[in-house]
Formats: C-alpha cells, structure tokens, sequence
C-alpha cells in the first residue's frame, strides 16, 4: 500500500518492515548466540586447541574432572543465558520504542 501510493522501497522497509522482523532476528540472533557458547563441535573441526569454554569443559569431562566442568558447564549455561536475555530485552525495547 505504501509503494502504491508513492514511498520509496527504503523508506517502506525501514518504517513498515524492518519494525516487524526485528523482534524475530533479535529471538533468533539470542538463540543463536546461546548455542554458540556451549559449542564445542565446531570449535574442535576449526582448531585443534582448546579455544573456548565449551571444549576445556569438554576437556575435563574426558579426563573425569567432572567437578571442574559442571562448574565451567553453569557458567556457560549462565552466560549463554545472559546474552539470549539482553537479544531478547532489545527486541522488547525496540518494539515498544516503534509502538510508540
């Protein structure tokens, strides 16, 4: 409707459809940063060190240190949690912000 009635193709999807999918990428990008932190496949096909906290917990649990890596398993969890909530707190912010 906005095009039909002359708006441009940018000016249409900054103000029209941009405010409508950002609350689904920030909830994907969340996601997705929360599987990336407790991602240890990948990491360990890319290097062969221990490049992350993923794979020292992954580390200490193949040598029975499991002590050591629940400890490092919470605190993975904990911060994967931490970022999913901020994704999550800026799309709220952001579509009350357009509501507005």
């Amino acid at each position: 409707v906005a095009e039909t009635l002359g708006a441009k193709w940018n000016l249409t999807y900054q103000k029209i459809i941009f405010p409508q999918i950002f609350p689904a990428l920030c909830s994907a990008a969340g996601l997705a940063a929360f599987w990336a932190c407790g991602d240890f496949a990948i990491s360990s096909i890319l290097s062969d060190e221990n490049i992350s906290l993923a794979m020292v917990s992954k580390e200490l649990v193949e040598s029975y240190r499991l002590e050591a890596a629940g400890l490092l398993v919470w605190l993975i969890l904990l911060l994967g949690l931490t970022i999913w909530f901020l994704f999550w707190r800026m799309a709220n912010v952001f579509d009350r912000k357009s509501t507005n």
